[in-house]
């Protein structure tokens, strides 16, 4: 039995991280945006720019959290098979939808809120259960899931802007909606609930990674410690900066540096490529040195990188590649460390709604790190933004000494 469910808990991480990789389309709305507010100028006969849809972008990271904490619910009770089965239905639903709306205020309803949702649905599943099945190795497993997660990212925009190039932007919608859902819903039938004995079936004794006894506390119980507001706090200031550049690489590398279009475009699968290193890297290296450390490691980089970028100019581009390398591997650091974190800090029996209310820190900096761009940005002059993110992560190392000094060992 032991050494079967060790097998078998590799075969459920591999499905888990392939749900992720055909979920992640979420970060590929930077060269979405561009063809789908030409499409919308061209049948309202308005000028409708990418900027003009942040809003959209805004509120599919607002609405990550209801969805995370609603699916969390019904995965801790039931198992990931329906919630992943569903989210995965929204993500094609609200894609292939997008290919057919006349206007923002349909785009937003389809995009911002249905395919949001989807997105918050699946990404609470698979990360959570990943961290249930490997309580040994929660860096590792929460790195590898998140990993795949920022995988898609690095993939999806070079296909999304060849489909664009080659058959319009409502292909490319069809085509994401449709290969997404059908593979969400196959392998989310293959998924199953792990055992709440699983400690024991695997010879292993209820110890967290941090070291400390195992506690399990729901979600009431969390809110009122005095650890959960830093460690919130903490995670918005290391997401912030990377969701700012998520929302508008592609626009500051042809404006702000010069690049060509093409060459703009792979600024994202840069940016993804790095975002899906640091998944993998911080979270198994934070199994080694500790949550706090590595996630400190994190958001140093994620500070150097918005320092290169301050002192970069129209054709540097190796500075500006560098500079959104290291906000990149900070944003995966986060992404990749706080799902052991979260299950460290207050157990594993709740962690599918607790994890959700958690990652309101990202998806808080999905809503933030836009609206900064908008607020600052003057002209092609993009300093005033990368002086407001070194702000943010000033904040951050604050926070994180809150969670130095209170968090359980």
């Amino acid at each position: 039995m032991n050494q079967d469910i060790k097998k078998r808990r590799w075969f459920y991480l591999v499905l888990f991280c392939l749900i992720n990789l055909f979920a992640g389309s979420y970060y590929a709305w930077s060269v979405l945006a561009p063809a789908i507010a030409q499409r919308l100028t061209l049948l309202s006969g308005t000028v409708v720019t990418a900027s003009d849809l942040a809003l959209v972008f805004s509120l599919a990271s607002a609405v990550n959290p209801f969805a995370m904490i609603a699916g969390g619910w019904f995965n801790d009770r039931y198992g990931p098979r329906f919630v992943i089965v569903t989210g995965g239905l929204m993500i094609g639903t609200g894609l292939i939808a997008a290919a057919f709306v006349t206007s923002v205020a349909a785009l937003t309803v389809v995009y911002g809120v249905f395919f949001g949702l989807g997105v918050g649905l699946t990404y609470v599943s698979t990360i959570s259960n990943a961290i249930k099945f490997f309580p040994d190795h929660r860096g590792l497993a929460g790195g590898l899931a998140t990993m795949a997660y920022g995988l898609s990212s690095m993939i999806v925009p070079p296909v999304a802007g060849w489909l664009i190039a080659d058959a319009g932007i409502s292909v490319c919608l069809q085509a994401l909606g449709g290969a997404g859902a059908a593979v969400l819903v196959f392998a989310g039938l293959l998924t199953r609930k792990p055992s709440e004995h699983l400690t024991e079936e695997l010879g292993l004794t209820a110890v967290s990674s941090s070291g400390a006894t195992t506690v399990n506390l729901n979600w009431k119980q969390m809110l009122s410690t005095r650890v959960f507001w830093p460690m919130l706090l903490f995670f918005i200031t290391g997401s912030t900066g990377a969701m700012m550049l998520f929302s508008c690489v592609a626009s500051i590398a042809q404006n702000a540096v010069g690049l060509s279009a093409a060459a703009a475009a792979g600024c994202v699968s840069v940016l993804a490529l790095s975002n899906t290193v640091g998944r993998f890297a911080a979270g198994t290296v934070s199994d080694l040195i500790g949550r706090i450390p590595a996630l400190f490691l994190s958001l140093s980089l994620a500070a150097a990188g918005f320092i290169v970028l301050l002192f970069t100019h129209t054709g540097n581009e190796v500075s500006f590649f560098a500079g959104i390398s290291l906000v990149g591997l900070c944003y995966g650091g986060y992404v990749g460390i706080y799902p052991g974190f979260t299950v460290d800090q207050f157990g594993s029996k709740y962690n599918s709604v607790n994890y959700g209310i958690m990652a309101a820190g990202f998806s808080a900096g999905g809503i933030i790190g836009p609206m900064l761009v908008k607020w600052t940005v003057a002209g092609n002059d993009y300093s005033a933004c990368y002086t407001a993110a070194l702000s943010v992560i000033a904040a951050g190392f604050v926070f994180g000494l809150l969670c130095r000094l209170w968090c359980r060992r």
